[in-house]
């Protein structure tokens, strides 16, 4: 379950759901990610409560996910586990564009009539509908927590050296290396080149 019934969330408690995706929702949802792709879905975790407070609507919990990849480096397949939280107030549309949009200034003088944005702000969202979806903030979650870069996590760097001479190996590191230079510099790779061979 990833949608929760509006009308469900109580007031004077919180309506707990585990969620479940399949391998084709996993994939859905991280469609536009670059270089990481979700894992098996076994290994996919997410608990959320859900509260209506005032007029809002406050989202907490936790998810967890795997994901692999290929190191740009050794270009061997990796799997990675990413966990995080997340905490959302989320308030009508309406209200959310009554709030932010309307009278929105780039003067920061403006902010003394409380239009600014402030840091309690920072997590405040919108809903519509009479259903709330609950993926685009798990996957909020996890994105944040993902690597910058898709190459072996430090305590594989061993692995990854090993890897990296087995799969690219010396020859097309040299390639690599002569492709790569400036120009400038190629009357001394002749001069390496011919040191070596001697």
């Amino acid at each position: 379950m990833f949608e929760v019934p509006i009308r469900e969330i109580p007031r004077d408690s919180s309506l707990v759901i585990d969620v479940e995706l399949t391998a084709e929702q996993l994939s859905e949802m991280f469609a536009q990610v670059e270089d990481f792709e979700p894992g098996a879905p076994e290994k996919f975790e997410a608990r959320v409560r859900t509260q209506r407070i005032g007029d809002g609507i406050r989202l907490a919990g936790y998810v967890a996910s795997a994901f692999v990849f290929h190191c740009g480096r050794c270009l061997s397949r990796r799997e990675i586990d990413v966990e995080g939280d997340l905490e959302y107030m989320l308030i009508a549309r309406k209200d959310f564009e009554s709030r932010y949009d309307a009278g929105a200034s780039n003067d920061p003088e403006d902010d003394e009539d409380g239009l600014g944005l402030s840091s309690e702000d920072l997590d405040v969202d919108f809903y519509e509908g009479e259903e709330l979806d609950v993926r685009p903030y798990l996957r909020e979650a996890l994105l944040l927590e993902l690597p910058t870069l898709a190459i072996c996590p430090e305590e594989l760097s061993e692995q990854c050296q090993r890897d990296y001479e087995a799969n690219v190996g010396a020859e097309a590191l040299e390639e690599n290396e002569e492709g790569g230079i400036d120009p400038r510099w190629s009357k001394l790779l002749e001069l390496k080149k011919k040191k070596e061979s001697n």
